[in-house]
């Protein structure tokens, strides 16, 4: 899966360019092959930037609060007869209850904010 985010990247960023008619990702490898790894390498070495009087604690645990039930889904879900993490017998809903919680953390990055129209928008 990993590999495909990459490449549907990779894709989606040469169509766009196409279609706005400027070069697209060209400047990393043989005709740009390995942008997704620039990408991944600019990712890890970005500063963390939070606005000034945020809740330092909220605002940094909203994407985990995101992240973990997003994980969470792939347990129950069969990629074969017999090869699922988490045979349940209630997973279709741990599967909505667990997409349902990660609104929680769009939530708590608003509020964490504490800007009016960051929880505004939040809700």
């Amino acid at each position: 899966m990993l590999n495909l985010a990459g490449i549907f990247t990779m894709a989606e960023r040469k169509v766009s360019a196409y279609i706005q008619l400027r070069y697209g990702p060209n400047r990393v490898g043989p005709r740009g092959l390995l942008q997704p790894a620039a990408d991944v390498f600019k990712l890890f070495t970005k500063e963390n930037v939070s606005p000034n009087r945020a809740d330092l604690w909220i605002f940094l645990a909203a994407p985990i609060a995101m992240f973990i039930p997003a994980a969470a889904v792939w347990l129950v879900m069969p990629f074969a007869p017999n090869a699922v993490v988490a045979d349940l017998n209630i997973a279709v809903v741990f599967f909505i209850a667990m997409t349902s919680i990660g609104a929680l953390g769009v939530i708590m990055a608003g509020y964490g904010s504490r800007s009016t129209f960051s929880l505004l928008g939040a809700r």
